[in-house]
């Protein structure tokens, strides 16, 4: 019984990070000025995350090129800091990828989110190496970007009702 209210706790925590980066990523000024081209980085992501796996999710968005690029970053950089709030309950070793995230530096995001992910999966205790914490991992990271697309839909969903209103309002007026 004690075990499962651990796990319960575990798992509220964990939700609570999963929210959290998917806040993150909703709030971005960047994502708010263009929601339908984040939510088309946002699900294609998923859909790779989810045939792919993680290394290939991140391979995914920090190859974007151009209008899509800011919004990859952000995202992927968001993906990052959830891998790392992780690590606590984990027994690999994802202790890189916080050091590397939070330095400022030259390099672009992009730059910076491969170093760390090429870190996190070529050290001795990467995720890779166990299974059952590879896949929890990857279930955190699609439960965050379904959150994330979950959340544009709404905004875009308000966006869309107050620019009809704004609309009427306008007509009515002529």
């Amino acid at each position: 019984m004690e075990r499962m209210m651990q796990m319960s706790k575990v798992i509220n925590n964990v939700d609570c990070y999963v929210a959290k980066a998917a806040f993150n990523i909703v709030s971005n000024d960047k994502i708010a000025d263009n929601l339908k081209n984040a939510e088309n980085i946002v699900t294609k992501s998923l859909g790779t995350l989810q045939s792919q796996g993680i290394y290939a999710c991140f391979l995914y968005l920090c190859s974007r090129k151009k209008n899509e690029k800011e919004y990859a970053e952000i995202v992927a950089t968001e993906l990052v800091k959830l891998m790392c709030e992780l690590d606590k309950y984990l027994q690999s070793d994802l202790s890189p990828l916080q050091t590397l995230i939070s330095t400022n530096g030259e390099e672009s995001k992009s730059d910076k989110v491969m170093k760390c992910i090429s870190i996190a999966f070529s050290n001795e205790k990467n995720i890779l190496n166990n299974l059952d914490e590879m896949q929890f991992v990857k279930d955190i990271m699609e439960k965050a970007l379904i959150y994330t697309r979950y959340s544009i839909k709404a905004l875009n969903r308000d966006k869309s009702k107050s620019d009809r209103t704004l609309t009427e309002g306008i007509q009515n007026n002529e």
